[in-house]
C-alpha cells in the first residue's frame, strides 16, 4: 500500500481538516497533510467584503444569518479552528503573507494549535490570494521535500 498525502487548498483544506477530525479511522493511512491557505469563513467573508465590496460590508450579520438559514451553519461555524486539535500528521500550513482576503492571524491560530509536527511557510512578495494557489507550480522544492520527508 502506498503511502496517502493531501495537498488540499483554501476551503479544501478547510474540509480536509475537518474530516481528519471527524472520521480519523479514514484517515489512518494518511501521512502528511499541505494545507495550502486555509481559512476561517467568517474572516474570508469580512476581508473579501472591505477588499471587494465595500458597499456591503454592513451585509456581513445578514449574509451570516443566510448562511445559518441555508446550510444550518454561522459562517464561524465553518472554520476548521476548532479541528485543527485533532491532526494526527505532520502538517505544512502555507499562506501570502498579505493576502488581503484573509488575517495572518487566522493561519497563525491554526498553526499554534495544531499538534507536532508543523511548519508553517509565510509566501512573500505576493498580495493576490491566487499566488498562493500557484506558488509550488513554479517554487516546488519546499513541497516536495516536505512531501518526501513525511512519505
Amino acid at each position: 500500500m502506498k503511502d496517502i498525502g493531501f495537498v488540499s487548498h483554501c476551503l479544501g483544506a478547510n474540509s480536509t481538516i475537518i474530516a481528519m477530525s471527524k472520521k480519523p479511522d479514514k484517515f489512518s493511512k494518511v501521512r502528511a497533510l499541505a494545507a495550502i491557505q486555509p481559512i476561517s469563513t467568517n474572516i474570508l467573508v469580512k476581508c473579501m467584503l472591505k477588499d471587494k465590496y465595500p458597499l456591503f460590508k454592513s451585509r456581513y450579520e445578514n449574509i451570516n444569518k443566510k448562511s445559518k438559514q441555508y446550510t444550518g451553519y454561522t459562517l464561524e461555524e465553518m472554520s476548521p479552528a476548532e479541528y485543527v486539535k485533532d491532526i494526527r500528521v505532520p502538517t505544512l500550513y502555507v499562506q501570502v503573507r498579505e493576502d488581503p482576503w484573509t488575517e495572518p492571524h487566522d493561519i497563525q491560530d491554526f498553526y499554534i494549535n495544531t499538534p507536532e509536527p508543523k511548519q508553517i511557510f509565510w509566501i512573500d512578495g505576493y498580495r493576490n490570494r491566487f499566488d498562493g494557489y500557484n506558488y509550488f507550480g513554479e517554487n516546488p522544492r519546499l513541497l516536495l521535500d516536505y512531501l518526501k520527508k513525511y512519505m
